[in-house]
């Protein structure tokens, strides 16, 4: 016997029963690499037909599984059970087929994800008969989804600012904090280059050094002094990674910034207090001692002197007595202006306390010879 089909092929079928086996046998090495297996269950009988990929989802063999509908339920996992009976017995009544996503547990303890596509058979008085499904393995999916997932919640949730482009730099995400920073919401940003946030403050040496470390290393650590959309400048620790897929093709650009401007003006404060004197913003006490202490070895090495200054001023007192402490401290301002444009850049001029001041004259054999620069 010959079966013709429309593309004009003939198919020898004269045996049967070989050619239904070879099929059938093609039918499930589908099955096995789709992860997709196919059931039948008799609602008359209550007999229960798995395919061999279905077996193979649930991690059991065939003699240890007695198929029936109450034993699939028991690997069902135990959330999910109550949930996929209601869907079954509801399609039944209202006669239609369903689609659930639900878990299993194997008899090893494994949780996979499986979907199932269900239509059902009906006698012609309209009582169920039978319900013939498959059941898809879509445990790969499902942890990829939930990675996914995770991954945009930590993205999301960063305190950080995050910036992700692809291969040409162009901007296809940003996080919260990174528009909190910015200023700019992802909308204005989206297919622009991180140049839309520059500053200007940088030269192109500076850029040059960082896109050869980044192309080189694939990953870059710096702080960058970016520009607002307020037009506000800002410093950030900046963290720059390269990413390249399995080909060793440049794929995207991840930027992990983290806004320290306020860190920075506490930094400089705290150094300010602890090295400079509020009122006439010298150097104070501890500065002088520190630069005159680094600088006594280089001037011994080239045989040259340092001289030391000491300056108060006389009656003062009076001046805070008779017009009060803010005419004296402008007083005291005044003098240190004076005082400093006569020296030159390299000297130090620190104010110890009160009125007593204190200027560090470097290569003091020069100063006596060019007293002229002092007039």
């Amino acid at each position: 016997m010959q079966l013709s089909f429309s593309d004009s092929k003939v198919v020898d079928i004269s045996d049967k029963e070989s050619y239904c086996k070879k099929f059938y046998n093609g039918l499930l090495q589908a099955q096995a690499l789709a992860n997709i297996g196919h059931w039948e269950l008799d609602l008359i009988n209550n007999s229960l037909y798995w395919s061999d990929e279905v077996y193979r989802i649930f991690g059991l063999e065939p003699q240890e599984f007695e198929a029936t509908y109450e034993a699939f339920l028991k690997y069902v996992h135990p959330e999910d059970r109550d949930i996929v009976d209601e869907i079954y017995k509801k399609s039944i009544k209202e006669k239609h087929g369903y689609f659930v996503e639900h878990r299993i547990v194997r008899r090893d303890g494994e949780i996979r994800f499986v979907e199932e596509r269900c239509e059902h058979e009906f006698d012609s008085d309209g009582n169920p008969i039978k319900s013939i499904g498959i059941i898809h393995d879509i445990t790969k999916r499902k942890n990829a989804e939930n990675e996914l997932i995770l991954a945009s919640t930590v993205f999301e949730k960063m305190n950080d600012g995050v910036l992700i482009t692809d291969g040409k730099q162009r901007i296809i995400a940003i996080n919260s904090s990174y528009g909190k920073i910015s200023g700019y919401s992802f909308d204005e940003v989206k297919g622009k280059t991180p140049n839309t946030f520059s500053s200007g403050w940088h030269d192109a040496n500076f850029y040059k050094d960082l896109w050869e470390k980044l192309n080189k290393e694939a990953q870059w650590s710096g702080e960058i002094i970016d520009r607002r959309k307020n037009g506000e400048l800002y410093t950030a620790e900046l963290n720059i990674i390269a990413l390249y897929n399995k080909d060793a093709k440049l794929t995207n650009y991840i930027s992990i910034v983290n806004d320290i401007s306020e860190k920075k003006q506490k930094d400089s404060l705290i150094h300010n207090l602890a090295y400079f004197d509020a009122l006439t913003e010298l150097p104070n006490r501890v500065l002088l001692q520190e630069r005159v202490t680094s600088k006594i070895p280089a001037l011994k090495r080239n045989s040259k002197k340092i001289a030391l200054l000491f300056i108060d001023m006389d009656n003062f007192k009076n001046i805070n007595d008779t017009f009060g402490h803010f005419t004296g401290d402008k007083f005291l301002i005044e003098v240190a202006k004076s005082i400093k444009s006569i020296i030159r850049q390299e000297d130090t001029l620190a104010r110890l306390g009160g009125d007593e001041f204190t200027i560090i004259l470097i290569d003091f054999g020069r100063f006596t010879c060019c007293a002229e620069d002092y007039r």
